[in-house]
């Protein structure tokens, strides 16, 4: 495999960055909006009204989707970024809160514990816990933290964020030294950056209550078990996976989940009032909480079941304080009364994923030359130009674009990948297909020569593939219809199937070519990255959890285990580079505009919203009504 030809020039499109972007679009649309406000500027929903205490804010909660896992150790087929960061780390917040209003870095003032402290070459790791409690008012000790990771250790294939070989695994001993104190000893000396922002970060304290197998006896507090390590169910493998077994059943039952007195014991600046299995559900202040206390009395989000729904009930006047616009309905900003608009961004690249073991597709998928020749038919400028009116940033690898981030390699900023589709058509015919532009272009020269079509393609094989892709967002549809078009120069058909966001993965999981679920070939989704750390085992790694086409390069595998261990003073170390670059070079992904992750509508007289997180975390708690 070739690595493809580098431009001596990036394009201009490559190297907007993303505030400059919003304003430019802002100042476009400012004929059809009311107003507008990139999530950039803290003072977007800034106001000169007196504040006022209490008051419920509510929550548009994204199209089809409705908080239905509770547990805060979440698996890999029902995480979503809304459950997990917007509802779940109201009650239950990680030891160390990613994000900042500006970043994805971790925010120390938001986290349960100091900064992790290093030591013995960076084997060795203690964090340390604020003195802060549980909603019962007893302490959350290094021994909740501990009952996590004892969960961890043999769950670890049911956990959303699980990478082989990285966390867990890379850590050979976890003990509690004192009360709020526990210590890490690590397999090897690691770097500190990927150890702090991407393993540590995972960590979210239990209370010892929930270190049981059922509902029965008594039921404890948040530490009633001794801070040391030896008490606890927990505390043996097989203990561990009983406990996890009884949580996850008790996580199933939603309907009981506003009466199970597990779900009382919260850490976070909210605890549970109240569920309804249509998605309606509302927090009020856990006032135990050790942070900032929220000002808000309760917090209740809504169930929609379109973009479409939710905006009709922004325009009738329903009562949503923090709702969402779609870029269709931004010529009608000023229907809406009393709101202003708020581009969300994201830390995040969008992508098509590749089923590299589909037992039809699969064999034309290994070949280089066709990744290369498909991305050079998604056309980024002009998908965000007129489907996202400019708001869209192009997706140039395994690292975004925005925030603007010191990980964004040379190569990367030269946008390798252009669209051109006179190169697709070269790159097709070069290599024995008979391209038919607006047809279906087959394969005449079969065989594993330079020029042939390649390895397990038959002579007559046709380019035409199915492109799964979320009905929960009207222009997904718009995109798709435009790569379709796109596709068709070189004689590449895309059949569109849209799907409900839950179905999306659903259809689409790791398979095995045997199997019948690997009937899938190609799905688009948009990437968001929940590490600051921007590591990309988690989606090219071979085994890697979101790795849902099943690429694997060993080359690849051993450059990001090169980029796990590499230190240097800023974290930027070669293997970094190098690896980042393999994953572009590769293609094992294709790239597509990455969009923010939402248009907000923030009732005016609530501030604190933004600026919001690229980590996509809310943090109602310094939310504010004024009058």
């Amino acid at each position: 495999m070739t690595e493809p030809t580098r431009p001596a020039r990036a394009p201009r499109y490559a190297s907007r960055h993303f505030r400059m972007r919003a304003t430019i679009a802002c100042l476009l649309l400012i004929g059809i909006l009311a107003s507008c406000s990139s999530s950039t500027t803290p003072s977007s929903t800034s106001g000169t009204g007196k504040p006022v205490q209490g008051g419920t804010a509510t929550f548009a909660e994204p199209p089809a989707t409705i908080p239905s896992w509770i547990f805060p150790f979440v698996d890999t087929t029902d995480y979503s970024y809304f459950t997990d960061f917007d509802w779940d780390w109201q009650m239950w917040r990680p030891v160390y809160f990613v994000g900042t209003p500006t970043s994805p870095n971790i925010n120390y003032s938001e986290s349960l514990a100091n900064p992790p402290v290093f030591s013995n070459n960076d084997t060795t790791v203690i964090v340390t816990l604020k003195p802060w409690k549980w909603s019962d008012g007893t302490p959350i000790t290094a021994r909740n933290v501990l009952f996590f990771f004892n969960i961890l250790k043999v769950e670890k294939l049911n956990w959303w964020l699980y990478i082989p070989g990285s966390f867990p695994d890379d850590v050979k001993s976890a003990k509690v030294t004192s009360e709020r104190t526990i210590q890490f000893q690590l397999t090897r000396s690691y770097n500190p950056q990927l150890i702090s922002q991407n393993d540590l970060q995972s960590l979210t304290p239990l209370p010892l209550a929930w270190d049981r197998t059922s509902l029965s006896g008594p039921r404890g507090s948040g530490s009633a078990l001794p801070t040391g390590t030896g008490s606890g169910i927990d505390m043996t493998p097989a203990g561990a996976r009983r406990v996890y077994d009884f949580l996850i059943s008790q996580n199933k039952n939603l309907a009981a989940y506003s009466t199970n007195w597990l779900w009382q014991i919260v850490d976070g600046p909210f605890k549970l009032a109240s569920y309804s299995i249509n998605g309606t559900t509302s927090l009020v202040p856990n006032r135990e909480y050790g942070g900032v206390q929220a000002k808000i009395s309760r917090l209740t989000f809504l169930p929609f079941t379109s973009v479409a729904s939710e905006f009709a009930g922004l325009r009738s006047g329903q009562n949503i304080d923090v709702g969402y616009t779609n870029y269709s309905y931004l010529n009608e900003q000023s229907a809406l009364s009393g709101y202003k608009l708020a581009v969300w961004p994201a830390w995040a690249f969008s992508d098509w994923f590749i089923n590299f073991n589909n037992p039809t597709a699969g064999p034309v998928f290994h070949q280089l030359y066709i990744r290369e020749a498909m991305q050079s038919l998604i056309d980024q400028p002009t998908i965000d130009k007129y489907v996202y009116h400019g708001l869209a940033e192009p997706s140039l690898g395994s690292v975004p674009l925005y925030p603007p981030n010191k990980w964004l390699s040379p190569y990367a900023k030269s946008y390798p990948f252009p669209y051109k589709p006179a190169l697709a058509v070269k790159l097709l015919s070069s290599h024995g297909w008979a391209v038919h532009p607006s047809g279906v272009t087959t394969c005449t020269r079969p065989g594993t020569g330079s020029s042939d079509c390649g390895a397990g393609i038959a002579a007559g094989t046709g380019l035409t593939f199915q492109l799964l892709y979320s009905n929960g967002v009207p222009t997904n549809q718009t995109m798709s219809l435009v790569q379709k078009g796109d596709f068709s120069k070189a004689g590449i058909v895309l059949n569109l199937r849209p799907v409900t966001p839950a179905q999306l993965f659903q259809l689409s999981p790791p398979c095995k070519s045997s199997q019948s679920v690997c009937s899938w070939q190609l799905m688009s989704y948009e990437d968001y990255t929940p590490f600051p750390y921007p590591f990309a085992g988690i989606d090219f790694q071979t085994g890697g959890v979101y790795n849902f086409g099943s690429y694997s390069d060993p080359a690849t595998d051993k450059l990001l285990a090169a980029a796990q261990v590499a230190s240097t003073p800023n974290g930027l170390s070669k293997a970094f580079i190098t690896s980042e670059d393999r994953i572009l070079q590769q293609l094992s992904q294709l790239f597509e505009p990455t969009t923010p992750y939402q248009l907000t509508e923030v009732r005016s007289n609530l501030h604190g919203v933004t600026p919001q997180s690229p980590e996509l975390a809310i943090t109602p708690e310094l939310w504010y009504f004024t009058k």
